[in-house]
């Protein structure tokens, strides 16, 4: 065999044996199983029972104080058992590669949150710090990110025109740091207080198509936001609805004002960075460390620019002067945090959602558990410290937890490693930047954007497999874009919930047939081989039953079983009104032909013969078989003979052998799909077993979750409907049915044979009244009925 050749599937040279499964048992209804097998019953605790006993464990020893500062404080617990030959090194090399990025990233998005960009490198140490001692994720990388940080410069350009004086000494940049550490600490309370009411399981409300949707309309208001420095034109900043419009608006009519300068230092940083990032994603199998091109791009600009005096030359906007070292503690300003409560909100859901679906990606690749509720309080702690020293809210980046999974991180610490190379940057490095355009900033981070950008193909992806979730995804995306960050998540969130509304109010329901020689039950629709039972409808309901959809439910139950109670007693009710209507005609006709009869007594004899002969004709030619009654005259045959003959003329009127001519006699209601029910759900059942009692057809349960025959047992349902009726399985419902139907046969059969043994030749006389003696009595007409 070639080394390239794969060896043959041994499925398909032997394929695998099946193996036959025999059971033989009982059928069961609930009654019957739970006669034999008895139900665990429930503890129903109290709440003041469940109070004492949590406090009971509270028990303040050593072993438990232990046990708490290690959930609380994870570094704890993995840091003594850290293995230092196999993991130092590739902590040390993924932390200084992860480091050089976040020196760039750090002033880039800054500079985008409207903030000097030294800012953007406080919240990239600060909260690194905080989450590596107390996050539960090994791999995350948390500092600036930039689609929380255009979110934070949209609350701060709103405080900030509200709060900034017409007059007076006003450091507008300084504000703006106070304001966006308030916003951070405002973040990092409520993520804090959703972690300590174990509320992690709120993330499961921004499904992933959600949240790349959003982070991809985001980036147009990132991408929107760098023109002013790509152009080097000065942009009024919009928020709100339609901000991206008017700021194209705005750019076009200030396109002749454009620094050169800035605009070939954007162009040639944007070349130069996008061309490497190419062939580095080309080449990236062979490359173990990606090329810190962004940092090349930060020193050789720096250097250009402080040598060509672009500033006094050109009027190029630069980065300006950077202070040296760490920022002292300092308290928030809490005033500000009132009308930042909205945002705040959204950039927590926002940054906890993006950081635990990154997390839970490299956790599931590594092989560990993530905590929710311990993210949320890793998070929310990271930003609360880190607004003390002027961070704004911070959030896990995802290119930067990318680099240091892929350079060997196995740790947090990796982000220490980090923060140390950021330190020294702060310490000796920072105030060389002093020149740095901020053009070059502004191409970093468009081309940061790349990323976010390629996530249209989602959409092509989505709409293969889930044209729901495609949508979610295209509306999200287009709200966000349209309407701003925080109104586009808005819209997003209630979008998605109301697809699960809409697929739950109108749910998947179908009937069933059994797969020949097995007790498998499959959806008509879709397999062939299942094969409706003869008399019997199987319904399954796919959804919970509840006050959305119990109308829908019943409506569709009736339209797809083609017997709908209400139609069938209309027109039962029309067929009984029609008769009644046609036997009182008869009976009218034959009072008058009596009476004109009497009046004239010596009938013409060729009349009455003609006239006999017509009734007769009219009998034979309808093919009606009719049984001569001795006791009724003929009159009363002819007029039953008019009567059927007028009903099967009528289209329009079926009577219940045509309704239910295809012999059904029982509905099974499979219920094993239905997670849950309410009280709206109940009156649906118990409406659905009425109608369908009415119209003589006998309805039983099958298949019930726990939860749901309870529900229904403490409601009472079963009380009135019966546990016979609900069986432990379909199959157990299907072969319960059909032994019934054979001892009724069988019972019938025997009561017919039993009357039918005395009975003698179905002969009967007709009175012939075409006698030509009239003083004679009639003479028979015999006619014999086979």
């Amino acid at each position: 065999m070639a080394a390239y050749e794969e060896p043959p599937d041994t499925d398909i040279v032997h394929p695998r044996k099946r193996h036959s499964i025999c059971i033989n048992r009982p059928s069961f209804n609930e009654l019957q199983f739970q006669e034999i097998h008895e139900e665990s019953t429930k503890e129903k605790t109290s709440l003041g029972t469940k109070i004492s006993r949590f406090v009971s464990r509270q028990q303040c020893t050593s072993q438990s104080l232990k046990g708490f500062f290690r959930r609380v404080i994870p570094i704890l617990d993995w840091l003594p058992a850290y293995d230092i030959k196999r993991d130092l090194m590739g902590d040390c090399a993924a932390g200084l590669t992860v480091g050089i990025m976040r020196l760039p990233q750090g002033m880039a998005y800054g500079l985008l949150a409207t903030l000097a960009p030294v800012y953007g490198l406080y919240t990239v140490f600060f909260p690194a710090i905080i989450y590596a001692m107390m996050g539960t994720s090994r791999h995350i990388s948390v500092g600036s990110f930039a689609v929380v940080s255009i979110m934070t410069a949209v609350a701060v350009d709103r405080v900030v025109e509200e709060t900034r004086p017409k007059e007076g000494p006003y450091d507008e940049g300084l504000e703006r740091a106070k304001i966006a550490s308030s916003l951070a600490f405002l973040v990092g309370m409520i993520q804090f207080g959703l972690g300590a009411l174990r509320l992690g399981f709120v993330s499961t409300y921004l499904a992933e198509p959600l949240v790349r949707g959003f982070t991809t309309g985001a980036a147009f208001y990132v991408f929107n936001s760098q023109f002013k420095y790509l152009f080097g034109i000065d942009v009024k900043r919009y928020s709100g609805p339609f901000a991206i419009i008017k700021t194209f608006i705005d750019l076009f009519s200030n396109l002749a004002s454009t620094n050169v300068s800035e605009l070939i230092i954007a162009l040639i940083n944007l070349i130069a960075l996008v061309s490497v990032k190419e062939l580095q994603d080309k080449y990236k199998d062979k490359m173990k460390y990606p090329i810190p091109l962004e940092l090349f791009s930060i020193v050789l600009t720096t250097l250009v620019s402080h040598f060509a005096q672009l500033e006094e030359r050109y009027g190029t906007n630069v980065v300006g002067e950077i202070p040296t070292g760490l920022p002292l503690p300092s308290l928030p300003v809490f005033s500000y945090m009132e009308s930042m409560i909205l945002d705040a909100i959204v950039i927590a859901i926002v940054t906890f959602s993006v950081s635990v679906s990154v997390s839970y990606i490299f956790a599931k690749k590594n092989n560990y558990e993530i905590d929710a509720n311990q993210e949320l309080v890793a998070l929310g702690s990271m930003s609360v410290v880190g607004s003390f020293f002027l961070c704004y809210p911070a959030a896990t980046s995802l290119s930067r937890s990318l680099l240091q999974e892929i350079s060997g991180g196995k740790t947090q610490l990796t982000s220490l490693f980090s923060c140390v190379f950021i330190l020294i940057v702060l310490l000796f490095i920072a105030p060389l930047f002093y020149s740095l355009p901020k053009s070059c900033l502004a191409a970093i981070v468009v081309v940061a954007l790349r990323g976010m950008f390629r996530q249209f193909k989602d959409i092509k992806v989505l709409w293969k497999y889930s044209k729901i979730d495609c949508m979610i995804w295209l509306v999200t995306w287009s709200s966000t874009a349209l309407l701003g960050v925080d109104l586009g998540l808005a819209v997003g969130v209630v979008f998605a919930i109301m697809t699960v509304i809409v697929r739950t109010q109108k749910p998947y329901c179908s009937l069933m047939g059994k797969i020949p020689g097995t007790d498998i039950y499959r959806d008509v629709a879709y397999y062939k081989d299942a094969e409706p039972i003869q008399g019997i409808k199987i319904f399954r309901v796919q959804s919970p039953l509840y006050y959305a959809n119990s109308d829908y439910v019943k409506s569709t139950l009736y339209g797809k079983s083609k017997l709908n109670p209400p139609e069938i007693l209309r027109t039962r009710a029309k067929a009984d009104t029609k008769r009644i209507k046609m036997e009182t005609r008869a009976k009218k006709k034959e009072v008058r032909q009596r009476k004109k009869m009497s009046k004239h007594p010596k009938i013409d004899e060729e009349y009455e013969c003609h006239w006999i002969d017509s009734a007769l004709y009219m009998m034979t030619s309808n093919n009606t078989t009719i049984i001569n009654d001795p006791k009724k005259d003929l009159i009363e045959q002819f007029n039953q003979v008019e009567n059927h003959n007028n009903h099967n003329d009528n289209g329009n009127v079926e009577s219940i052998e045509t309704t239910l001519e295809d012999g059904t006699h029982s509905l099974v209601l499979d219920l094993g799909s239905v997670s849950f029910i309410d009280c709206v759900g109940i009156s649906a059942l118990k409406s659905i077993i009425a109608d369908y009692e009415k119209i003589g057809i006998n309805v039983v349960i099958a298949h019930c979750k726990e939860n749901v025959r309870e529900m229904l047992l403490q409601s009472g349902f079963m009380k009135q409907v019966g546990l016979d009726r609900m069986f432990v399985t379909l199959h157990d419902a299907i072969q319960q049915i059909s032994s019934d139907l054979e001892a009724h046969s069988a019972n019938k059969f025997a009561l017919d044979y039993i009357s039918g043994a005395s009975g003698g030749d179905a002969s009967y006389e007709m009175k012939d009244l075409c006698n030509h003696d009239k003083g004679a009595d009639t003479d028979q007409l015999h006619v014999e009925m086979n």
